[in-house]
């Protein structure tokens, strides 16, 4: 019987978890080391076990920690006061990503680059983004042998995807080294895109694959879910329909609900479209998802939208039922309704303006050029280097700084844009070492940053500003493709495409773990969960289950129960043959508490001791748009918020050049695309792609759902 720890157990585990790697990265050797402990002698390891009268070096002793990665070195300035301009903290896709752009920027200007040193505490870059091909090494993607299996997508055990509509700055970089790699003309910008091709295609084919999120069977062995219940995972979707290149010829739609037409799971869709069809974006932003779907059925004769009590009349607990079919559990039915239905529409394609992509060598690698840039940078991340703080020439307190910024906080008297006065910023690392610079930008995790030595002042300011959850993904692999899922059901997976998946549901309480299984490719599947974002650490979510089950049982008890879960959707299946658990903690993703967007907090927190301190501060996870929290956009978001300001103290002549952030309209974009060609907003025909190759057809478009 599985058991039920505490919070504080499963904590303490993750605490002494952080601290074990802690201990082992203090042990690695790296740049810059000023410890006065340091003596050439230790670089001679004795064997205990063995001969106690020899005194060898032995290169594979544990005791010598010679498994550890190579030190790193980066040149200093020459005459300064300072070992860097910058010090970045991180080598996360934020970190990567303000290497190349500064580097850019004084390229452009005709400047010698800044010298900047990066340091990460992990014993490779990428941060959250961590790529593997099946059982293979982690961030070297390495691939099968056979030349046709090269371009397969990786696995992702962290990030995984990217749209180029939705996340304009990293489709950016995207594209410029598509552009490098395959010309100009196989990798075009999203204005290029919709010019020479059509809306919706892919249109970095040698960097991206697509990823169609709306392909999806679903059981579940929760009680009460009305039709759902009788929701089998040999049913396929009757109304949400994919072509062979990928795109979308048909999807649910108001005449759907009208002719009661679609499988269970196509219906609990529709209450979405129903719901964003009926409520104002005012009643979207006001409204909880549970009062708003339960009014609309309270009152859907008066709805006008035809079907509506027919399809409500199948759900006893219609605002469940829709979280349940959405397959994550960031968000809850308190949400609202606003965010239940962009959540909707986003991973599963509600509305048939999603267009996801997966990175073919691996989110990982990716970090890896932005920092390299075709070896142009010369940047040489030193690795397993543990921040623990920072002081100032000045000899100001670090911690008045901080709590003085946090107390600031409602006077809105912050200026992210303000360029610092001159200083001396010195990082300091758990192995006794140290570095200058006039700059410091960190990257982590908004409460390992307020975990730093003098920064405390932020937790409670984090705390209150933002929410939590965790997450947790499992990929399993089956060595014959035979008996894997994809086989088994007769479902197509990611490689090569259109990505089919399945959601699952059960008791939380009762330890359900299979909540989300995609299929990645004919050997392998990942099973995801994010846990929901509240106030409250949420320990009965599916990935607290998973991540628990996996530390305080063991991995056999962990594939076990997940296998048995999905063998309970009615399937005969094979154990896989390797798996591997990558547990990310609460804390690991946020959601602004006050609404969608909370410029203030992001500005004051990327300057945490003030806009006159050279030290910044950027993640994911404070960006001011909440919609980008979780997806790599959001640290970008955060560098070029601040570039304009570090750039120019650190040297720059003249202004950032920053690049396009619009968020394309996607809705607009389809009609203005079809207006050109004098087309009507139809589906292109299923069976009849393009003559002009695959995704190059203008009629290969989504309709547009009515009244739009």
């Amino acid at each position: 019987m599985m058991r039920s720890p505490s919070t504080l157990r499963f904590a303490l585990l993750v605490a002494v978890a952080l601290s074990l790697a802690t201990t082992n990265n203090v042990k690695a050797q790296a740049n810059n080391d000023n410890r006065e402990s340091f003596t050439p002698e230790s670089l001679i390891c004795e064997a205990p076990d063995r001969n106690p009268n020899r005194h060898d070096i032995y290169s594979l002793d544990y005791s010598c920690d010679s498994l550890f990665g190579p030190s790193a070195w980066q040149k200093k300035k020459e005459g300064g006061d300072v070992d860097y301009d910058l010090i970045i903290i991180g080598g996360g896709i934020g970190g990567a990503y303000l290497v190349n752009r500064l580097i850019e920027e004084f390229e452009k200007k005709g400047q010698v680059p800044p010298k900047i040193a990066l340091f990460e505490r992990a014993p490779t870059v990428g941060g959250r983004l961590m790529s593997a091909f099946g059982a293979g090494p982690l961030g070297l993607g390495v691939p099968d042998r056979n030349p046709e299996k090269e371009e397969f997508p990786l696995q992702e055990y962290g990030g995984m995807r990217i749209s180029p509509y939705r996340y304009p700055l990293i489709y950016h970089k995207i594209v410029q080294e598509g552009k490098y790699l395959y010309g100009d003309d196989n990798c075009l910008t999203v204005d290029e895109c919709i010019e020479k091709q059509s809306f919706g295609t892919n249109c970095c084919p040698g960097m991206l694959t697509p990823m169609n999120v709306g392909s999806i069977r679903y059981a579940t062995a929760m009680e009460d879910m009305g039709v759902l219940s009788d929701s089998t995972l040999s049913m396929k979707s009757e109304t949400y329909k994919v072509n062979q290149d990928g795109q979308v010829t048909s999807n649910n739609d108001l005449e759907d609900i009208e002719a009661e037409r679609g499988s269970p799971f196509d219906k609990c869709v529709q209450l979405v479209i129903a719901a964003n069809a009926n409520f104002t974006e005012a009643d979207k932003e006001e409204k909880i998802w549970k009062q708003a779907i339960e009014e609309l059925c309270e009152n859907c004769g008066d709805s006008g939208i035809a079907g509506m009590c027919a399809l409500c009349d199948q759900f006893p607990k219609p605002a469940e039922a829709v979280i349940s079919c959405i397959g994550y559990d960031v968000y809850g039915a308190d949400k609202s309704a606003g965010t239940v239905i962009d959540f909707a529409n986003e991973v599963l394609n509600a509305n048939g303006e999603t267009f996801l992509y997966l990175l073919k060598a691996g989110f990982q690698r990716f970090v890896m050029s932005l920092m390299r840039r075709q070896g142009e940078l010369g940047i040489a991340p030193i690795l397993q280097k543990v921040f623990t703080g920072l002081s100032l020439g000045s000899g100001a307190d670090i911690s008045v700084l901080a709590q003085e910024q946090v107390g600031s906080l409602n006077s809105n008297s912050n200026n992210a844009n303000t360029v610092p006065s001159d200083g001396v910023v010195t990082a300091t690392f758990s192995d006794g070492s140290s570095a200058t610079a006039r700059a410091l930008y960190m990257g982590m995790l908004p409460f390992d940053m307020s975990g730093i030595e003098g920064l405390s002042s932020w937790t409670s300011a984090l705390q209150e500003a933002v929410t939590t959850s965790n997450a947790a993904k499992v990929i399993m692999g089956w060595t014959d493709e035979t008996k894997a899922l994809a086989s088994v059901l007769d479902m197509t997976p990611c490689t090569p495409g259109p990505c089919e998946r399945l959601i699952l549901d059960g008791d939380h309480e009762k330890g359900w773990m299979a909540r989300q299984v995609w299929l990645w490719d004919s050997k392998t599947i990942m099973v995801y969960d994010v846990g929901n974002s509240s106030a409250a650490f949420d320990n009965t979510s599916p990935s607290y289950n998973i991540n628990s089950r996996g530390y305080n049982e063991g991995m056999d008890s962990l594939v076990n129960g997940i296998m048995e879960q999905i063998r309970s959707s009615g399937i005969t299946i094979d154990d896989p043959d390797w798996a591997r658990l990558k547990s990310w903690p609460q804390g690991t993703f946020t959601a602004w508490t006050g609404g969608a967007t909370d410029e203030n907090f992001a500005s004051h927190i990327s300057r945490p001791l003030g806009d006159d301190i050279p030290v910044y501060y950027g993640n994911s996870e404070a960006a001011i748009d909440g919609a980008i929290h979780a997806w790599a956009e959001g640290a970008l978001d955060m560098v070029e918020n601040s570039l304009p300001s570090l750039a120019k103290y650190i040297g720059l002549n003249g202004e950032v050049e920053t690049p396009s952030r619009a968020k394309i309209d996607v809705t607009e974009a389809i009609l203005n695309s079809r207006s050109e060609e004098g087309m009507s907003p139809s589906f292109p025909e299923e069976e009849s792609p393009s003559e002009d190759g695959p995704g190059n057809n203008r009629n290969s478009l989504r309709r547009v759902k009515p009244g739009e």
